[in-house]
This record gives structure tokens, sequence and C-alpha cells, in this order.
């Protein structure tokens, strides 16, 4: 029986199939995987089989279909958790898919994280067409592999009952992707109280994509005064809440436990 406490690795996906096979292995990679548990939520991807690849990994998975609702990526990682009903002591990573993470992880992850203290690594941010290796630090592609991504918080982690407490991701500034890691970050600090563990983590790497129409100013929508057509402040739109199905892996590994 595993004896150490569980940490789950979360992220939220809606069609970037081939970055989640880059992150996987990536994951699969990992020296420590005992107690670990990935779990994904998925706005109804159509671009690749999860499930299927989920399924062949070495450790065990979940996979949390989110349907009649648009994406949003602060809804998918509270998602990506809360239904696998965790308790408080376990500990919790939040991962984009498009990142690879280090092969030490879940020995930092046990090692920084505990009750009042979070973790939100720094990671290297690599430029179009360069390898995963950190090559000087310039925004300037002709100079570094990439730089240090100094002003992202996305990338987290926390005890459980810790992020339950704060809050959790902020789901009506999720609509798409920017604003919320910065509220996440606030929240745990100044409402929560948490100390924050911050510094570069080296073999977390953010991989060159397009931009898509991925931009904070999406987050919000005009509110238009009645009976005027001046427009005045803005404001956060709705999160409509999905329907979840679950599922999870059939990991030897589990089963055995």
């Amino acid at each position: 029986m595993p004896n150490k406490t569980k940490i789950f690795i979360c992220a939220t996906i809606k069609n970037r199939f081939k970055n989640l096979k880059r992150l996987m292995q990536s994951l699969s990679e990992i020296k420590d995987l005992e107690n670990m548990h990935f779990s994904l939520s998925d706005y109804a991807s159509d671009d690749g089989d999860i499930r299927a690849l989920l399924d062949k990994q070495e450790f065990p998975c979940s996979h949390v279909l989110l349907t009649d609702a648009p994406f949003n990526r602060s809804q998918g990682l509270n998602c990506a958790l809360m239904p696998l009903k965790p308790a408080r002591e376990d500990l919790v990573f939040f991962v984009d898919v498009d990142m690879l993470v280090p092969d030490e992880l879940t020995t930092q992850m046990r090692e920084i994280v505990r009750q009042g203290v979070c973790w939100f690594p720094i990671c290297y941010s690599l430029h179009k067409g360069k390898e995963p290796k950190v090559l000087k630090n310039s925004k300037h592609a002709s100079k570094a592999n990439g730089w240090w991504r100094v002003e992202g918080k996305g990338m987290c982690g926390f005890m459980v009952g810790d992020f339950i407490d704060i809050g959790k991701w902020h789901e009506r500034v999720g609509v798409t992707y920017g604003r919320e890691d910065g509220l996440i970050a606030r929240r745990a600090t100044k409402q929560g109280g948490l100390k924050m563990v911050r510094r570069n983590c080296h073999g977390l790497y953010h991989v060159w994509h397009p931009t898509g129409s991925y931009r904070t100013k999406h987050h919000m929508k005009a509110k238009t005064r009645p009976g005027k057509n001046k427009r005045k402040g803005r404001i956060n739109p709705h999160a409509p809440q999905p329907k979840i199905e679950l599922w999870h892996s059939e990991c030897p590994a589990e089963s055995e436990s």
C-alpha cells in the first residue's frame, strides 16, 4: 500500500490532443510516480481519443468530460479536481497541456507544499522551434532558447484544504486565459495568508504555441446602460455550469493497491 500523500496533477483541455500527448510523455518520466493521480477535464474535445491515451499510462488517470458549457480554464481546473473528492491533506498541482514537467515534480511537491505553504514555480518559456533546454534568458529568439516567465503564475501547487479555503479558481474570470492566474495568486497570499514559494523551476517548460484567440480582454464584456447608447463599466460574463461525466483508467498499479 502506498504510504505517501496523494498528489493530483490536474489540467483542462479543449482540442489540444497533440499537446496532451507530449505532456503525458513528460509525466511518465517522473521518477516517483507513487500515489500520483492525473486528472484531465475536457470540454468535449474531438481531435483525439483522450481516454485511450490515458488508459495506456502506468499511473492512474481520470477523464472528466464537460458538456453543455463553453471552455473556461478556471472552471475546468476546478472540475479536474473536485469530482474526485480529494482529502484535505492531499496535494494538487495545476498544469497546462502546453507544458513539460521536471522528472522530480512529485518530489518537489512533497518537499515544498504543506499546510499554509503553496508553490508557484517559474517556468522557462521556450521560443518557437527551440529544444527544452535552458540556454540563456531572453525574450528575443535569436539570443536564447527562451526566458524565465516571471510574470506567469498559471502553474501552482497547494494542499487541497488550502486550495478549497481560498475559494479555488475564480470561474467568472476564467473564460479564456490570463487574468485568473494573478487572481489565484492574490487569493492565496492576500486573502488566504499562504506563504508562496516562488523560484525558477528547471525542467518546467512552456512549449511555444500560436496565441490564437485567447486574450485577457475576452474575460470581460461591455455593459450597456438601459435606454442609453453609452457603455458604463465592464462586467465578467456568467459561467454556465457543465454536465459532468467521470471516467477512470484501469491502471494496474492502482488496482494492486
